[in-house]
């Protein structure tokens, strides 16, 4: 047994199993026998009906209130447009199903990078990442979102870049930007690390994605379909900045520091200084990324600053719902293999402890019954204690630190090991 969950690679398959079952039963099985409504489902039904229709003109119409838009581009309208086929409450089942798969192969591709970015991968590992991101994943089935999705489409990027397939992940990538664009961080940190030939393919994959798809919707403007998502998306941004329910680093600066209705605000400053703020304040953390210490294996850095990547595109986000933190699955994967590589020396050090208690803390918090255990059920009105507090928010803040702590450590212990090399030269390079 000690081998089955510690150090047998085949048991991966087994523990991947057990999850697909587990979350098959919970969700499509379930949804066969009580039709559920799935609210962003829902929209994305509209949306692929209006498509198959041939009114692809309307596709950035409202759908089905004044709220809910499509906000992702023509071509994956055009890849998810046979869901309108089916009947609502058949294509919910579908949906949820596809989800199942996505979230199965999301946590495969995150367990084989962490093997391939020399960290340390245990096949139990996949039950924790479940485990700490239920409340995510569960939002993501009942609301019938995309972000496994994006998730799988990130995590294969990363996989196929470890494995040294450069259009593949470029593909991916122009993909995954194209559902949601705060993948498009990435492109700062390439220019940053001057990796041009990377940043070439996935410019060029990202035109060549968007402008296909939009050529197919719109043959006689097919620049139109791409100005409606532009539009889209500048309409749909400044609404949802600073929802109750977005968790990203803006909406706490403007929880904490604008004349907020739930009176938590420690200051009362106008939406446009918390905007600067929150934009200095990514711009500090992408440098963060960026200039990291030398000594590290190139594929270690690799994983360890594209998963603080995925954590900064989801604070940076102005729609990061409880479900995006689904998001968080490969960086989790990161952060596990980056502390069993290190081992128990590196968790006594306080700072790193600290950052642990918060993200392990802030991931408790997330769920309402910790809430009534602590005997606070409603704050000014308010149920959902763990979106009052901004406690998602946290959460990525705690596992970004956690990954940068854990960069730091692995970046000395490669200095000092080059150091006691017989020559003293690093075997590998940090190139495109």
């Amino acid at each position: 047994m000690k081998r089955l969950f510690l150090k047998n690679d085949r048991a991966i398959w087994v523990v991947l199993a057990l999850l697909a079952a587990i979350f098959f039963i919970r969700f499509p099985l379930k949804f066969l026998q009580e039709p559920p409504f799935l609210m962003d489902f829902s929209g994305f039904h509209v949306a692929a009906q209006r498509i198959l229709r041939g009114e692809a003109e309307k596709l950035y119409q409202p759908l089905t209130t004044e709220r809910q838009v499509w906000k992702y581009s023509p071509t994956w309208g055009i890849l998810l447009s046979p869901l309108g086929l089916l009947p609502l409450n058949a294509g919910a089942v579908v949906w949820s199903t596809l989800n199942v798969v996505w979230l199965i192969l999301t946590l495969w591709l995150g367990f084989r990078a962490v093997s391939l970015g020399g960290l340390t991968s245990r096949s139990f590992v996949p039950l924790v990442v479940v485990g700490l991101l239920t409340r995510p994943l569960s939002a993501e089935f009942l609301n019938g979102q995309l972000d496994l999705l994006w998730a799988f489409l990130l995590a294969a990027f990363l996989f196929l870049e470890l494995k040294g397939r450069p259009w593949g992940s470029s593909l991916f990538w122009a993909a995954a930007t194209s559902l949601k664009l705060p993948s498009g961080i990435f492109l700062p940190y390439w220019v940053f690390r001057r990796q041009w030939a990377l940043l070439g393919r996935a410019w060029l994959c990202l035109l060549l994605f968007n402008g296909l798809g939009a050529l197919f919707l719109n043959t006689k403007e097919p620049v139109l379909p791409l100005i409606q998502w532009a539009q889209a998306l500048k309409t749909i941004g400044p609404v949802e900045a600073f929802d109750i329910g977005s968790q990203s680093l803006l909406a706490a600066l403007g929880r904490f520091l604008t004349a907020d209705p739930l009176r938590l605000n420690i200051a009362n400053l106008s939406r446009s200084a918390v905007l600067g703020a929150a934009l200095l304040l990514e711009l500090g953390l992408l440098l963060a990324v960026c200039r990291a210490p030398g000594g590290m294996e190139p594929k270690q850095r690799k994983l360890l600053d594209a998963s603080m990547l995925m954590v900064l595109m989801l604070l940076a986000s102005p729609s990061a719902w409880i479900a995006t933190f689904s998001l968080l699955i490969v960086p989790f994967f990161a952060a596990i293999g980056g502390g069993l590589r290190l081992g128990k020396k590196f968790w006594k050090n306080p700072v790193v402890m600290a950052a642990l208690g918060v993200t392990l803390a802030a991931d408790l918090l997330t769920h309402k019954g910790i809430w009534k255990k602590l005997g606070i059920v409603y704050f000014r009105g308010e149920s959902y204690l763990f979106l009052v507090f901004m406690i998602f928010t946290w959460l990525g803040l705690g596992l970004f630190l956690t990954l940068w702590l854990e960069r730091s450590a692995l970046a000395r212990k490669g200095t000092v090991l080059k150091g006691l090399s017989p020559s003293g030269l690093e075997t590998g390079t940090d190139s495109d």
